[in-house]
């Protein structure tokens, strides 16, 4: 691919279905740069090491696949994408800092090179940036959408933050947990993609009811896809390889966070069993609390059911882009909805 592109480490896997959007991603790529860019030496050092640990653009190019399929790529889709990432990577480098992880993509997190005061601070620079360069397009519908999703975001944080130690979380609460942390992001490159495709000027009043549903089916498509990728992610967290993710593992367990692998666990113990290992988690947390952790997931076949889950919401997914005409960028999203589920890194 472009070598601007490429910079980014995306993964072999992805690159095929990124091909499409070759160009496009690489206009992305260069606005990124554009809109970072600092005078002070050291806002630009902790910026470019920042976006070194994000990589994969998967958002702005689903973001650049969306506005292909339902018609064309116009320059404010390369701002939303380029903003999007950039909302991305500062709550990459928030959650570093929650889950103290020293590693990301086999780079040191910024907390890890510097510290959380200058981590916290790059974050909020970065949303800021991306925050003014989406109101620079003088959009209020998409200004709105992606406030609306930046709140999202920090509300699925929080509520995860605050379900630390409940080891009674529920399904439905996991759920608005991943929507909002994870999910509301696809959702909101997946919609605007469409949207500004079909309407530039972001008019919903003008829009027919057959675009409306198009643009519905973009954002829910964006939710099922999100949150299979936030279910598969949890399941690696516990039994993924850190030299295989290339990221600190392990942080849920370590902070008390239960993802949906641990609360059917929980569910299918007796209850002696349970309470065994919610104390062992709570007070003696070890590398031997994790190979027993798997070794139960394997015998109380909580991996198939959570895999069968996941590829449960990339099906749903890919039903809801049944209203798009056959096209190179529709075949790319779906082979990109079946990398939620293989993909190993």
């Amino acid at each position: 691919m472009h070598k601007t592109i490429s910079e980014t480490q995306i993964p072999a896997a992805l690159q095929g279905f990124y091909a499409v959007i070759q160009d496009d991603l690489a206009e992305v790529e260069r606005l990124l740069k554009d809109f970072l860019a600092c005078e002070n030496p050291f806002i630009q050092q902790v910026t470019e090491h920042g976006f070194r640990l994000g990589g994969k653009r998967m958002r702005p190019a689903l973001h650049l696949l969306f506005a292909k399929m339902a018609g064309n790529v116009l320059p404010a889709h390369f701002t939303i994408g380029a903003a999007l990432e950039t909302i991305h990577t500062a709550s990459l480098v928030h959650d570093d800092i929650l889950d103290e992880a020293e590693t990301r993509r086999h780079l040191p997190t910024v907390n890890a090179v510097w510290n959380n005061e200058t981590s916290v601070l790059m974050g909020d620079f970065m949303v800021a940036r991306a925050m003014l360069a989406v109101a620079r397009l003088q959009n209020q519908t998409v200004n709105e959408i992606v406030a609306e999703t930046s709140c999202s975001l920090c509300e699925g944080e929080m509520r995860q933050v605050g379900s630390r130690g409940r080891f009674e979380l529920t399904e439905d609460e996991y759920y608005a947990i991943i929507t909002g942390k994870t999910a509301a992001l696809f959702e909101c490159a997946c919609r605007l993609g469409v949207l500004c495709a079909l309407s530039p000027e972001g008019n919903l009043a003008e829009i027919s009811g057959e675009n409306r549903k198009k643009i519905e089916n973009a954002a829910l498509f964006g939710r099922s896809l999100g949150q299979a990728f936030q279910i598969a992610d949890d399941l690696l967290d516990i039994l993924g390889t850190e030299e295989q993710m290339g990221k600190t593992l392990g942080s849920d367990l370590a902070k008390q966070k239960l993802t949906l692998p641990m609360i059917r666990l929980l569910e299918a113990l007796d209850e002696v069993s349970r309470e065994t290992l919610i104390e062992e988690i709570r007070n003696r947390l070890s590398t031997g609390t994790y190979s027993k952790i798997q070794e139960m997931l394997q015998e109380h076949e909580i991996f198939d059911s959570v895999r069968a889950t996941t590829i449960g919401h990339i099906q749903q997914g890919l039903e809801f882009l049944s209203v798009f005409p056959d096209s190179e960028a529709k075949k790319a999203i779906e082979g990109f909805a079946s990398y939620a589920i293989e993909r190993q890194c």
